[in-house]
């Protein structure tokens, strides 16, 4: 059960990006089949990804000289940082008219959590169940993301940032302290 907790919470983390770039979708009013086929590519991503770098890592953890909860951690940083920085940074949105637009915010917006499944590969951890509640909570998130963008604006995406930097930044602290 605590892990099913930690998994969720990286999650929510990682659907942040997603989350905040759905906003920008949903104020361009998109109709409900791109809000859900959106939703939907955002979640498949978030599924292949972290299993694909869960391979990766499991390759990565025979090497290892150190702890691999140091390694989760500066993994967890590194993308509450980049998440920081990019607050400043104008997001360039791509009209949704061709199914590769699709295609490639998804990856875009589920490389982060290809770098969580090195990590989780590192450490062992049991990376279908991840894959899977990363899918489940990005595809809402993302779905949330258009439906509140349809409804208040841009005002919401850069404080969905900030939390979702915040909970990867204390669970960076987490494994920290647990190595």
């Amino acid at each position: 059960m605590r892990d099913i907790l930690i998994y969720f919470f990286v999650a929510l983390g990682l659907s942040m990006d997603a989350f905040s770039l759905a906003i920008v979708y949903g104020v361009s009013k998109i109709t409900f089949m791109k809000m859900l086929l959106l939703s939907l590519c955002v979640g498949v991503f978030h599924f292949f990804m972290p299993i694909l770098g869960g391979s990766v890592g499991v390759l990565f953890q025979k090497q290892l000289i150190f702890s691999a909860n140091i390694i989760v951690s500066v993994v967890f940083f590194i993308i509450a940082i980049s998440m920081i920085r990019s607050l400043n940074e104008d997001e360039e949105v791509i009209l949704l008219s061709k199914f590769y637009h699709f295609l490639f915010f998804a990856f875009t917006v589920s490389l982060d959590s290809l770098s969580v499944g090195i990590a989780y590969g590192i450490l062992k951890e049991e990376m279908l169940l991840a894959a899977l509640i990363f899918s489940i909570i990005s595809f809402i998130f993302t779905f949330l993301g258009v439906l509140i963008g349809n409804y208040f604006g841009k005002k919401f995406g850069k404080c969905s940032k900030v939390i979702g930097a915040l909970i990867l930044f204390f669970l960076g602290l987490k494994y920290l302290i647990l190595s």
